[in-house]
């Protein structure tokens, strides 16, 4: 085996082992998490107390993501790249609740209709975006940590 043909083996097993520990974002996950979002923030344009079906869809969510979770076939190390890579997740969140409030905050100053859906509308698309970018994102940080 010459040193060229190592290397790619090498950078080959590397490449197995990212997508052992990350995966890729499951089907069922992809289609259902912004259903169930969409469908917990804009719950408070439809019923005088949204709060049963925030705490539903939230349990929902945290138990998709568990499942998502559990069926990677590796478990990652803890180092700095894998904390570094931790902070991007919250972090997406915040970016799309944030638009989900300023959305929401924007319809009902102008006094549009369904403020709470236009807000759901905004950060279900935003999650439809950020998601794979995330995903980019924690594999290249992996890669990095190799």
């Amino acid at each position: 085996m010459t040193p060229e043909e190592a290397l790619r083996e090498i950078r080959k097993r590397d490449e197995q082992t990212v997508d052992a520990a990350i995966g890729r974002l499951p089907r069922w996950y992809a289609i259902t998490a912004p259903i169930v979002l969409f469908g917990m923030c804009s719950v408070a344009d439809y019923t005088d107390d949204p709060t049963p079906y925030i705490g539903m869809g939230g349990c929902l969510l945290a138990v998709m993501s568990s499942i998502s979770i559990k069926r990677r076939n590796a478990r990652l190390q803890r180092s700095r790249y894998t904390g570094r890579a931790a902070v991007l997740m919250p972090l997406a969140a915040v970016i799309m609740l944030g638009i989900y409030v300023g959305l929401r905050s924007l319809a009902g100053a102008v006094d549009l209709p369904l403020p709470h859906t236009i807000g759901a509308a905004g950060m279900t698309v935003t999650f439809l975006l950020v998601n794979p970018w995330l995903y980019g994102r924690l594999r290249s940080t992996m890669r990095r940590e190799g």
